[in-house]
């Protein structure tokens, strides 16, 4: 899900704990709890406006949250000095 948001798709995603810290509701993607709400999401993504604006927030989210795959060799070099540093 993170990569298919990070390029700027929309996500239609099963509404469970994990997922809603990912996706927001009709914001990033769309969580359902059923068939009749997965058939919803689906038509509402169908609309070329929905689709792109919860496509491009998704992208924005992603890029404020977690990072870029730029920066993403930083954050893992930050990591593993943090942990050296704590066995020192």
């Amino acid at each position: 899900m993170l990569e298919a948001m990070a390029a700027g798709l929309p996500v239609l995603a099963s509404d469970l704990p994990a997922h809603r810290d990912m996706v927001q509701h009709r914001q990033t993607g769309w969580l359902a709890a059923s068939r009749d709400e997965l058939c919803q999401g689906l038509d509402w993504l169908e609309d070329p406006v929905n689709n792109l604006h919860t496509g491009q927030a998704a992208r924005k989210w992603i890029k404020n949250s977690i990072g870029t795959w730029d920066d993403c060799a930083g954050r893992y070099a930050a990591a593993y000095q943090s942990l050296l540093e704590r066995k020192s």
